[in-house]
């Protein structure tokens, strides 16, 4: 045997010890730094994997054990759906605010008719605010549905509806004065003209500023 000889790949023949029957004996050196533990020859793997402080190779990555939940990782957490943290309050009391106007509305509605059969009765205005009256409550039916739904349309419908109510609640004084109808304490105009007239149309106000604030605009865009 030769000096130098590579056995198995992981030996290599440094010089001969001797020569005998069965053949030569020589004095192998690893080819690979070694580490001993007593009598044991181990190679030494921390230049691949480290010096771990526990012993033995740790992993990269946090085991995942049973009833254990891992985190999301940034991605995945950025892939949630957010939560909807403001606005469906204002869009609710928009919706609340535009029901709000449906009794006042009706009650207009149910006077303006009943006053249809008086004889010289001024037509045009009750005939005006029964159809707009009419118009109003279902506009704002509609509108609180779809705002409910989350749909842009409700929003827009309300606003709009609402501008119509507040001018028809604030106006019924000034029609009612140009028409000559009786507003004394007794009279059942005087009422619908001085109470009921002012709180729809301050529900209407309110709807309006509901659903036009940034809140309940950004509340429909959250769609899921």
């Amino acid at each position: 045997m030769r000096s130098g000889l590579e056995l198995a790949g992981r030996y290599r023949l440094e010089a001969p010890l001797g020569q005998g029957g069965m053949g030569e004996d020589g004095g192998p050196q690893p080819t690979r730094p070694v580490r001993h533990d007593g009598d044991t020859p181990t190679f030494d793997l921390s230049d691949l994997f480290g010096t771990p402080s526990g012993g033995g190779p740790q992993p990269t990555r946090p085991a995942q054990h049973d009833g254990e939940t891992r985190p999301l990782g940034p991605r995945a957490a950025g892939r949630q759906t957010p939560a909807i943290q403001d606005g469906g309050g204002t869009a609710t009391g928009a919706i609340v605010l535009a029901l709000l106007c449906l009794p006042g509305l009706l009650v207009l509605v149910d006077k303006a008719a009943g006053f249809l059969d008086e004889p010289g009765a001024p037509m045009g205005v009750l005939w005006a605010n029964l159809v707009v009256g009419v118009v109003a409550m279902v506009m704002l039916v509609t509108g609180a549905w779809l705002l409910s739904q989350r749909a842009p349309a409700g929003r827009r419908i309300i606003a709009a509806t609402g501008a119509v109510v507040v001018l028809q609640g604030a106006s019924a004084s000034a029609q009612a004065l140009l028409t000559g109808a009786n507003l004394t304490e007794d009279s059942p105009i005087a009422t619908v003209v001085y109470v009921i007239a002012p709180l729809t149309a301050l529900a209407g106000a309110g709807a309006v500023v509901m659903a036009v604030l940034p809140a309940t605009r950004d509340w429909c865009r959250r769609r899921t």
